[in-house]
């Protein structure tokens, strides 16, 4: 019985079909764009970016650094790409489209793409029953498809897009 990866075969690069680019460009780019939250007063370790401050409550350094990317740093990466003509793929968290339903509007004004990150950055879906994963998998996708007005083409991981 093999050990290797159950969800696609080997497959060793000298023997893959070339890659091909409509137009036959040479390079393509795919920026996906992580929009999250972090409910205020969270101490999970794993989403600290300095470990030093998660025994204060509030951790006010760690919730600041999380905070600026959906005040500040996603509406420069929105610019640059408007700039430059990039559309995004987002990896979202589906409280964003509580939490901030102006980012949704701004990308849906984009045509972005939203794809389905749980629900924020406390949610750890490997300590879930099998049943409570896809409940919580459930409950999302339904949150980002009324936030955002797509359906989702394709299986659970997917893409949102236009229906």
């Amino acid at each position: 019985m093999s050990t290797q990866h159950p969800r696609y075969l080997f497959e060793p690069i000298i023997h893959r079909k070339p890659v091909t680019f409509p137009g036959n460009q040479r390079l393509a780019v795919l920026i996906y764009v992580n929009i999250e939250h972090v409910p205020f007063g969270s101490t999970a370790p794993a989403h600290a970016v300095y470990p030093g401050t998660l025994q204060f409550s509030p951790d006010i350094l760690n919730h600041g650094w999380r905070d600026y990317g959906n005040r500040v740093g996603l509406w420069r990466i929105m610019a640059a790409m408007d700039r430059y003509g990039y559309r995004g793929t987002v990896n979202l968290n589906s409280d964003v489209c509580r939490e901030y339903p102006q980012i949704i509007r701004e990308g849906n004004d984009r045509h972005w793409e939203w794809g389905a990150q749980g629900d924020n950055n406390t949610s750890i879906a490997t300590l879930m029953t099998e049943q409570e994963e896809r409940e919580f998998i459930g409950r999302n996708l339904g949150i980002i498809e009324a936030a955002t007005g797509r359906g989702r083409k394709g299986g659970w991981g997917c893409s949102w897009r236009k229906a």
